[in-house]
């Protein structure tokens, strides 16, 4: 009942969907996560990381394909977003295009912060990318 009356009260605000999102995440409520990420993308200014973490669910739902369409789509939009390319990387692995998953794990790294915690693992990630190829 809380959270209805709390999404009564955010309406356009994308940060207020992303964290609404949060919730039935954790709980493993794919839709519903999917539906409150993907408010929090389409609203102007969208949450930063609304992308991913709708990516996110949207694999753990095997929608592959559609994570790779928004993450493309979000990438047109905004080619210096190194969190989107980490996504796609991940997306493109799990369909097993190796080859794609490396080049935007590579986009990833040039564009990531040089203290991201993902740097370690994407590194790795890319070393067993290329054993597979």
């Amino acid at each position: 009942a809380a959270l209805a009356k709390a999404v009564e009260f955010g309406g356009d605000d994308s940060t207020f969907w992303y964290a609404y999102g949060e919730t039935p995440r954790l709980n493993k409520k794919i839709d519903q996560a999917a539906t409150a990420y993907r408010r929090a993308v389409d609203l102007k200014p969208p949450h930063p990381k609304a992308p991913g973490k709708l990516a996110m669910v949207l694999m753990e739902a095997n929608r592959y394909d559609e994570a790779e369409v928004l993450l493309t789509a979000q990438l047109r939009n905004d080619p210096s977003s190194g969190q989107n390319y980490y996504y796609l990387g991940a997306v493109y692995a799990h369909v097993r295009k190796f080859k794609l998953a490396i080049d935007a794990y590579e986009k990833f790294l040039q564009l990531a912060a040089k203290d991201d915690r993902e740097r370690p693992r994407v590194k790795k990630a890319i070393e067993e990318l290329k054993r597979r190829l």
